[in-house]
């Protein structure tokens, strides 16, 4: 299966990953992550075929070569039964090198995060840091201070300082040492924005 799907890609399958998800928009039940190696410099999220997606989708329904996050085997044998379905499988390509930033990040705890706040010299001006899904969130209280620091230059001081730090924070986690400081991007925005646009629901902001 692998051989055929790297063929159809023009990428090595590494593995294969399924865990439990729900979709905000749509049916999906399981998110599968197909790791890939040698993409160059393509984004996370490459579209798939229908045709390449019902290859990952049997392979899973086959039991052929996939990690699946599940506790047990009737956890294991309805993710199977899922796969017939391709519409249930939200079905993702992405590189090893995302991969393991998506994985790192997921690791870092509460508590690594409050000692990241704590080292950014905000003061009063920090609202508070999120974790997200393969990146932190430094917010500010209020559009107009993020758009000062962008005019003025700050906010690249800032994002440059930040993630040296933050990668202090990553490297603990990064189990096979592949991501540099660059490879986890620090995002400023305000606390503004996040109430009045997403009406202060984190779901919909990281959608």
């Amino acid at each position: 299966m692998q051989l055929a799907l790297s063929r159809e890609l023009g990428a090595r399958v590494l593995w294969i990953e399924v865990a439990p998800w729900r979709h905000p928009n749509g049916p999906a039940k399981y998110r599968v992550h197909v790791v890939v190696d040698r993409l160059g410099e393509k984004p996370v999220n490459l579209g798939l075929t229908d045709g390449s997606r019902d290859v990952v989708c049997r392979a899973i329904a086959d039991d052929q070569g996939v990690s699946v996050a599940a506790t047990s085997s009737r956890a294991w044998a309805e993710i199977r039964r899922a796969a017939r379905n391709p519409a249930l499988m939200h079905v993702v390509l992405i590189n090893f090198r995302d991969f393991e930033r998506l994985k790192v990040v997921a690791q870092i705890s509460p508590d690594e995060a409050a000692r990241f706040a704590s080292q950014l010299g905000l003061g009063d001006e920090l609202w508070l840091v999120q974790i997200g899904i393969s990146s932190p969130t430094v917010f500010l209280h209020t559009d107009a201070a993020v758009a000062a620091a962008e005019q003025s230059g700050e906010a690249d001081t800032w994002r440059e300082t930040w993630q040296e730090k933050f990668h202090d924070v990553v490297r603990q986690h990064d189990e096979f040492g592949v991501l540099g400081p660059n490879d986890v991007t620090v995002r400023i925005d305000s606390r503004e924005n996040f109430e009045q646009n997403y009406s202060g629901f984190w779901p919909t902001y990281y959608q």
